[in-house]
C-alpha cells in the first residue's frame, strides 16, 4: 500500500468538523486533557498545564510531517476530542488511528461520524486498511470499533507502561 498524504484537511459532516489541531483551541484542549476519564486508557499522564501545552505543540509539529495529522474533533461549535491518522516510523506502510472523545460528548455518535468522514477520504485515496491500538480494559473504546467493523488481530503485553496493561491491536479491511 502506497502512503497517503495526510496533510491537513477540513471534514465536515452536519454537526461535525474535523480541523486540523492548532493552538487556538488550547483552552478546550487543556480541559480536555486534564479530564481522568480520556486519559485513563492511554500511556499517557499529564501532571502539569505545561505539559499538557508541550504535548499539543508536539502534536502541531508532528501534524507539518505528511505522515502524521491530528484533527480537533468540533461538535456543534465545541471541541470534544482528537483523532489522529499517522504511519508509525518502525511500520510506515501502515496507517494507524488513536483517538479521544471528552466523556460529556460520549454516545452520541461523535466518534462514529468523525471515523466515517476520514474512512470516506481514505477510500477515495485507495488506502485499503486502517490499524488501531486499544487497551485491553478500555471497553467503550472496543465496542466503538468492533461497530465500525474492526477485527482483532492480536493481544500483547505493553512492559514500557507501568502495570504491564495488554493491548489489542484491530485492523479494519475494506475502508
Amino acid at each position: 500500500m502506497k502512503n497517503i498524504n495526510l496533510q491537513a484537511k477540513i471534514f465536515k459532516f452536519k454537526d461535525i468538523i474535523l480541523k486540523p489541531i492548532d493552538t487556538e483551541c488550547w483552552e478546550y484542549f487543556y480541559k480536555h486533557s486534564s479530564n481522568r476519564k480520556v486519559f485513563k486508557f492511554m500511556d499517557l499522564s499529564f501532571v502539569s498545564k505545561k505539559e499538557i501545552f508541550k504535548y499539543l505543540q508536539n502534536l502541531i509539529k508532528k501534524s507539518k510531517n505528511k505522515n502524521f495529522q491530528t484533527w480537533q474533533v468540533i461538535f456543534k461549535s465545541n471541541f470534544c476530542g482528537t483523532i489522529t491518522l499517522r504511519y508509525p516510523k518502525l511500520k510506515p506502510w501502515e496507517l494507524e488511528m488513536a483517538y479521544t472523545i471528552s466523556p460529556n460528548f460520549w454516545r452520541k455518535g461523535i466518534f462514529s461520524n468523525s471515523s466515517n468522514l476520514l474512512f470516506k477520504y481514505l477510500k477515495k485515496k485507495k488506502v485499503g486498511h486502517i490499524f488501531c491500538k486499544v487497551r485491553i480494559d478500555n471497553l467503550p473504546s472496543l465496542n466503538a470499533l468492533f461497530k465500525k467493523k474492526f477485527k482483532i488481530i492480536k493481544t500483547k503485553k505493553n512492559k514500557k507502561i507501568k502495570n504491564n496493561f495488554y493491548f489489542v491491536y484491530l485492523l479494519k479491511k475494506d475502508l
